[in-house]
């Protein structure tokens, strides 16, 4: 079984446990949009717009910024 993961929204921290994660900014942007709206399915599109912040992205960049953000979270599923 693996430790809770903590989120603490306002400084950008996030720990399993008591252990600090490195998580990159674009990947804390996205680990926050889906905080707010628990197990709800979002968008590629809804991710380009409210993380990126434009239309149109090089391919893979959405792919690529959640493939870390599952790496660094452990991989246990907090992210489908």
């Amino acid at each position: 079984m693996s430790a809770e993961l903590k989120f603490d929204v306002p400084r950008r921290l996030v720990w399993r446990g008591d252990t600090p994660l490195t998580i990159e900014p674009k990947g804390l942007d996205v680990l926050e949009l889906l905080s707010r709206e628990p197990g709800a399915l979002v968008s590629a599109e809804r991710l380009q717009r409210e993380v990126w912040r434009r239309r149109h992205l090089g391919e893979g960049v959405i792919s690529q910024t959640i493939y870390k953000l599952r790496r660094a979270l452990g991989e246990d599923g907090l992210i489908q």
